[in-house]
Parts: C-alpha cells; sequence; structure tokens
C-alpha cells in the first residue's frame, strides 16, 4: 500500500514525523517512527547523552508490562537544554512517570505525571548540565504506553491538529469522481499564545492547498485513493506532528453488460432484458519510479531514500513477518562487494539484506556501464522475500545458478526472490505507516552505481485501511434497477425485465448501477420495435379476361426487416405466398381477395387488407333517333344517354349525302348544323369493352293545323282541341271566348290539347299567338263543341 512517495538524498532535512499516522490508545503499541534520528532508547536503555533520539517504553511494539520499575538519565549532547516531547501518553492506572530536573532522582522533580498527563507535551531541562531523569513504576494491573522525541533547545509546543470531514466522518470517505467535501480543521489546538502561520493541505492527488483555512473543499478528477495530510506551522515556527489520518476512495466505473432477447421485437411482443455490472478494483501498488534513476556516487558514504507509506490504521503494526509481503529495488552497481543494502521501517528498525561480503569480487548488481563516469546502466530488480527458498546475495555470488556473464569482467547477479541476511524478525513492532527507507552505502572507491525504483509491499489486513479496493454493489433494486418504457415487470433482483412496448420504434432502456459509494453508473442498450404491418393489397382491379399482375406492399415497414405474404383464395392465384401474385382464374361475378402480410421473425405481427376483382360492364345505349326539328338554331347538339358508369368515352362520326366527319371529341354529345346520320361508339374506362349506337336526324315540317269543331263525347275521336304542330313552339298562348266576348279558358304554355270540360256546347272563338323564331303570329277563328 503506497500513497505520497518522498525522496531525500543523504544530509536533506527533512521531518518524517510530520509524515506520520499515529493515534495512540489504552489497547494500542507505542510507535516511534526514527528516519533520520540516530538511536532509539527506550526506559530501560543505559544513561546516554542524545540531541536526536526517540524514546518508548519498554516494549516499543506493544504495551509495557506490570510490576516495572526503570530509571534513567538522559543529557543533552553538547547543547544546555534537553527536551522530551512526548507523542503518547497513555498509562494504566497507578502507573507513574516522574520526572526529575538534573543527572539524577535527587534533583528538584519536574512531577509525577499518569494517566495522558504528557499527551503532546513537552518536558524541558532548566539545569546547567541539561540533563533529565525518568523514574518509571508500573503496578501490578492494568497497563499502557509513552513514547517521546528528544531534542535539545528550546522545545516546540507544536499545534495538535483536529480535523473532520464535515457531514462525513466515515473512514475512509467513499466519493464519486468530482463529488466534492469539505475538511475542517478549526478544532486545531494552538499551545500559548502561538498562532497560526501557515498550513499546507495536501490532497495526495498532486494538488496542494496553501490559501484556505480552517475549511477547505475539494474534489477528485479521477479514481483512486488518496491519502489526506496536513502540515501546520504556528507563529513561533513549531510544526504540527500528529497525523490528519484520513483516507479517500474515489469510485471506479465499473464494466457492464447487458442484452435483450430477442433485441428486435413486434408491438405488443415482449422481450426479456437482461443486465449486469462488475465493479473494477483499484490498485495501488507500492513503488517508486525514478524515471532515469537516482546515482548513488562512488565513496562518498550512505545514500537514503525515503517512500512514505500511509493507509493503515493509526499505530498499526507488523505482528507477524507472514505480513510482510517484499522489499525490492531495481539496482545496478558494479562490484557488489563495494556497497551495503539496507530497509530502515518508520520505527528505526533495520534490515540489511546485504553487507559488504569480500567473496562477492567482481559479481555486479543489474547491468551497470563498466566506467565509473556516472552514466546509468540498466537496472534488475532484486526482490527479498521472507518466504523465499534462494540464497542471500552473499551466498548466490559464489554459485553458478544464480550469476550471468554480464557486461563487466565478471558475472552478474540475476534477478530472483532473495534471502535476507538480517532476520525478518527485525521489522517486528514496525508500523505500516510512516517513512520507510532504502539505504545503499558505497564505502570502497572505484564504482558508482544507480536505484531505479524500490517498493514495499505488505500482506497485512487486519488494522489495515489497504490503499487498494473494489467498489460493491448490493443485491436489491435500490442498487441495480432498470429505467425506460414498456416495462412489464421485474425480478426481485432488478437485474432483467420483460418490456412489452406499445409502440414501435427504437426503445432505450438504461441499467442503473450504484455502488456502495453512491456514484451512478449507467449502461444502455436499444431494443427496436416493429410496428404492427400497414398491409395495402392495393386498389380494385377489374378483370378483362387475362391475367392480373397484383401488388401488395407494408406501408410502414422496417427497414432491413423481411415481411411475408399470403393471398386468399389461394385457388385463384398461381403463387399465393408472394408479395406480388398473378391472379388467374376466371369469374362471372365480383370476387373480393385478401392480402395477409406478416414480420418474418413473429407471425402474430401481421395485418390483412382485401381488393375487389371488378367485371367491366358496357355502356347504356338509348333510343337517340330524332327529327330536325322546324324551329332549329343552328348548330343543333346530338347526345347519348346517361351512362352506368364513369369514366365511359365516345367516339363520334357523321356522314349524310354530302358530309363525312369523324372528328367531334369524345364527349357524350356532339354538335353540327345539317341533318344525317350520328354513329357513336361507347368505350367503358376498364377493360375497353364498347358498344356502338346510330342517330339519325331528319328535316321535320313545322306546320301549326288548328281544327273548328271537337266532340268530347269520350269516344277517342276529336275529344279535345288538339292543335298539330304547336309542339315545335314553345311558350304559345291559347284563349277561348265565348260569343259574349267572355274568356272561357287561357293557357299560356299550351301543349296541343284542351279538354274542354269547363264549357257547354256551342261554338266559341279563339285566338292561338304562337312564338315562331322570336316573332309573335295570331291564328284565330271559331270552335263549335258538340257532345
Amino acid at each position: 500500500m503506497l500513497k505520497n512517495a518522498q525522496k531525500n538524498n543523504q544530509g536533506d532535512q527533512l521531518m518524517y514525523i510530520q509524515k506520520l499516522k499515529l493515534k495512540f490508545f489504552a489497547t494500542a503499541a507505542m510507535l516511534i517512527p526514527l528516519g533520520l534520528f540516530s538511536q532509539n532508547v527506550t526506559i530501560a536503555s543505559p544513561d546516554f547523552n542524545t540531541c536526536e533520539s526517540t524514546f518508548n517504553d519498554t516494549n516499543p511494539i506493544g504495551q509495557y508490562a506490570d510490576n516495572e520499575n526503570e530509571t534513567i538519565t538522559v543529557c543533552a549532547d553538547g547543547d544546555p537544554i534537553l527536551n522530551f516531547y512526548f507523542i503518547g501518553f497513555d498509562l494504566g492506572e497507578g502507573d507513574v512517570l516522574e520526572i526529575f530536573d538534573g543527572n539524577s532522582t535527587a534533583a528538584p522533580s519536574l512531577g509525577a505525571f499518569t494517566g495522558t498527563d504528557l499527551a503532546n507535551q513537552n518536558v524541558t531541562s532548566t539545569n546547567p548540565e541539561g540533563c533529565l531523569t525518568l523514574q518509571w513504576t508500573s503496578d501490578a494491573s492494568g497497563v499502557g504506553d509513552f513514547g517521546a522525541i528528544i531534542s535539545c533547545g528550546p522545545p516546540c509546543n507544536h499545534p495538535i491538529i483536529s480535523s473532520t470531514i464535515v457531514g462525513d466522518e466515515g473512514n475512509p470517505l467513499l466519493l464519486c469522481v468530482g463529488e466534492e467535501f469539505t475538511l475542517d480543521a478549526s478544532g486545531t489546538i494552538f499551545i500559548g499564545d502561538a498562532i497560526l502561520e501557515s498550513f499546507v493541505w495536501d490532497f495526495g492527488d498532486d494538488n496542494l492547498n496553501t490559501t484556505s483555512w480552517p475549511q477547505v473543499t475539494h474534489g477528485f478528477s479521477e479514481p483512486g485513493s488518496y491519502v489526506l495530510t496536513l502540515q501546520v506551522i504556528d507563529s513561533t515556527g513549531c510544526e504540527s506532528l500528529n497525523p490528519l489520518d484520513r483516507v479517500v476512495y474515489v469510485s471506479t466505473t465499473p464494466s457492464f453488460t447487458a442484452s435483450t432477447d430477442p433485441q428486435v421485437i413486434c408491438v405488443d411482443g415482449e422481450a426479456l432484458v437482461v443486465g449486469s455490472v462488475t465493479p473494477t478494483p483499484y490498485n495501488n501498488t507500492p513503488t517508486v519510479d525514478f524515471g532515469d534513476g537516482i546515482y548513488i556516487p562512488d565513496n562518498e558514504g550512505c545514500f537514503q531514500d525515503t517512500l512514505t507509506i500511509n493507509g493503515y490504521d493509526p499505530g498499526a503494526t507488523i505482528q507477524d513477518i507472514s505480513e510482510i509481503e517484499s522489499l525490492y529495488a531495481s539496482l545496478e552497481h558494479t562490484y557488489l562487494t563495494d556497497i551495503t543494502i539496507a530497509f530502515i521501517c518508520p520505527n528505526g528498525s533495520v534490515l540489511s539484506v546485504y553487507s559488504q561480503q569480500g567473496v562477492c569480487g567482481d559479481v555486479d548488481l543489474g547491468e551497470p556501464v563498466p566506467a565509473d563516469d556516472g552514466a546509468p546502466g540498466d537496472g534488475i530488480v532484486y526482490t527479498w522475500t521472507p518466504d523465499t527458498t534462494y540464497p542471500t546475495l552473499a551466498e548466490a555470488c559464489s554459485e553458478p545458478d544464480y550469476t550471468f556473464d554480464g557486461t563487466d569482467s565478471g558475472n552478474n547477479l540475476i534477478a530472483a526472490n532473495y534471502a535476507s541476511e538480517d532476520p525478518w524478525e527485525n521489522l517486528i513492532g514496525c508500523p505500516f505507516n510512516g517513512p520507510w527507507i532504502i539505504q545503499v552505502c558505497d564505502i570502497v572507491g572505484a564504482d558508482d552505481g544507480w536505484i531505479f525504483e524500490w517498493g514495499v509491499t505488505f500482506n497485512a489486513e487486519e488494522g489495515s485501511i489497504p490503499l487498494s479496493f473494489t467498489p460493491s454493489f448490493g443485491t436489491g433494486c435500490d442498487s441495480t434497477y432498470w429505467s425506460g418504457n414498456f416495462i412489464d415487470n421485474a425480478d426481485p433482483l432488478c437485474d432483467s425485465i420483460w418490456v412489452v412496448p406499445t409502440e414501435g420504434g427504437t426503445q432505450t432502456y438504461t441499467y442503473n448501477a450504484i455502488d456502495n459509494f453512491g456514484c451512478l453508473y449507467t449502461n444502455s442498450i436499444d431494443v427496436i420495435v416493429i410496428p404492427k404491418p400497414d398491409a395495402n393489397a392495393g386498389e380494385d382491379v377489374w378483370y378483362c379476361g387475362s391475367n392480373i399482375n397484383l401488388e401488395g406492399t407494408v406501408e410502414n415497414g422496417v427497414p432491413n426487416q423481411n415481411y411475408a405474404y399470403s393471398w386468399s383464395p389461394a385457388e385463384l392465384f398461381n403463387n399465393p405466398n408472394t408479395q406480388n401474385p398473378v391472379f388467374v382464374a376466371g369469374i362471372d361475378t365480383v370476387t373480393t381477395v385478401y392480402m395477409t402480410t406478416y414480420w418474418t421473425e413473429d407471425e402474430n405481427c401481421s395485418a390483412t387488407d382485401s381488393l375487389n376483382v371488378n367485371l367491366p360492364l358496357l355502356p347504356l345505349t338509348g333510343d337517340l333517333e330524332r327529327m330536325f326539328p322546324c324551329t332549329f338554331e343552328l348548330p343543333y347538339t346530338v347526345f347519348t344517354t346517361e351512362q352506368n358508369q364513369t369514366g365511359v368515352t365516345y367516339q363520334w362520326s357523321f356522314t349524310n349525302s354530302d358530309t363525312t366527319i369523324v372528328d367531334f371529341g369524345n364527349d357524350p354529345s356532339a354538335v353540327y348544323d345539317q341533318a344525317g346520320t350520328f354513329t357513336v361508339v361507347y368505350f367503358e374506362p376498364n377493360c375497353g369493352l364498347s358498344v356502338s349506337q346510330e342517330i339519325i336526324v331528319t328535316p321535320q315540317v313545322c306546320e301549326i293545323l288548328i281544327p273548328n269543331i271537337m266532340t268530347p263525347n269520350g269516344d277517342g275521336d276529336n275529344d279535345s282541341f288538339n292543335v298539330a304542330g304547336i309542339s315545335f313552339f314553345d311558350g304559345s298562348l291559347l284563349q277561348v271566348y265565348n260569343r259574349w266576348g267572355n274568356i272561357v279558358h287561357e293557357d299560356p304554355d299550351y301543349n296541343g290539347k284542351w279538354a274542354a270540360t269547363e264549357v257547354a256546347d256551342g261554338t266559341y272563338y279563339y285566338i292561338l299567338t304562337v312564338n315562331e323564331n322570336g316573332q309573335e303570329k295570331k291564328y284565330s277563328g271559331s270552335l263549335t263543341i258538340v257532345r
């Protein structure tokens, strides 16, 4: 588990303690990191002088024991002031640490401290010798732990960070990409009159904030695990030592699978839509890649590089060597006999994996450049694991199975999982969190080398907040569910649904997945819905005695989809199961045929349409013979009779002794100015059948004959006053008078007959006014009525 790697060359002043992730509990081991501190002592160590050490109770990797009684004197090394800063102090009930301001218990007592009295407190000498004596006693029950950092000079009253995430106390904090959160450090404690001087929020994503206090808001643009740190410096120049101790996981985008069976359905059909989601793990492997490498100069002492590991519970320590997976480094160096290689854990414990061995002679690490000119060669990854069957580097030097001919005059060690020279138990009690150091010392002149990459990996699970994680999805409908139209029902897991669309078109269904981070991810799949066919058998047709080619269509057919056709009655067709059949039967009555079409993937996705096969009608003919009228005004018009169907066309011709004309158009009438014979041919519109008829137009004598007697006795002879020829003249006026001059009958539209039923026998007088070609002509005379 690795994040926030830091590196320093020998001599760099790096306060590792600022990156620690430590909290102290009654049941937790007291862990003090050494980093660059030269010593790590306990209350049971002999008296010593120092200005740079860590200090623990009798058990640096666990709790002290009952019934302890220890005394130690520590003096400043060349400085008049000695200071203990207790980064942790949590004693069992009845246990006491008394501190004296001098080099013995006879010096003035600075206090007898119990419980958590000294947590985050300084104890400083005031005597000329710069010494403090500590007397420790534990009773027979109840244990705890304590630890301090020893330094010289006036003490720092280190500010104590107190930071929370607004609205969420989870650790790790689970976020979505782009989701913002707010850190609040308003609870940070400044000692005495000190105030805030500066601060650095480090979010672990290459983003720092030095302007937002006491709250800062941040969001992450990429999935991953991020360790949040905060460094505070007060107005006296003292730095915070306790960690922020928060980890953030940012959800990874999952992978989806989605399917629909079938993918194309008909309206009112059904499809099963199934989805699943697989979370994407986020893997954070401890490694430091230096790019072109870090140079190890020749014979210039010890080179150190630091890797800060975070992500485990505060105070979590290595309890068993099985929790260490490996230490590894990509190296190249000429002459292995020149160097030593060691790893230092955060509490200062050292694991020397290789110490200078003369037996290694000309054996090289990696494939170095032979000349000592600072040019990098090629690194080989060497790994040290607790359970390896391989020998140590020193043992492998003389074994041909572990070497190969290299670029120099000697052999090169192969990449393998080597054993450590020091026992792995040296790292028991080391904190997981904090600065891990690789130290390479070049103590013989003539050759240099390079480190290209190194790292630490753990197998530990208990007590850790690993920086690798995998989001999860629940099994309920609040975690995964489908959305879309026409969903019929969902199964209990909400990962599959039946859809029954009632509309055609493309229906989109979205699979929604909400992980345990609360992040919503979606994946969509389309179901193509074929509409019910809009069948069109075509227009009605006419059977004219020969085969008929029909053409059916699906008006709303979907591209790239296939449709089947069936015509009935099947016996009327030579190929009834095609889109364009041939009607072959002879019929003697109007016949209805049907076309059924369906989508080939679903016979229920169908529709039917019909058309009539009609028989043609011959046009009507009538009595078209007429006389040439005496009142005729040229030209005159000859008409046919009203027809039994629309679309009948006509072909006229005319002949007499002088003229033959065949061009009168195809109207139902002909116009001409002579007597003669018209011939008209009638054509019906569907099959082109025809009939013909002649119309004879003859001259007519237009003479009016007026009788002078009538005998209306019902014998059928002279029963009415009948004027022959009056029908040739429209609008004639008949007036009848008796002998005294009185009108007894008047008809303004006389049609040529008068029954005289309203008068008695006798002699009467008439006046007949006739409209002859626009001129009135009067006829008069006497009429005798005898019954």
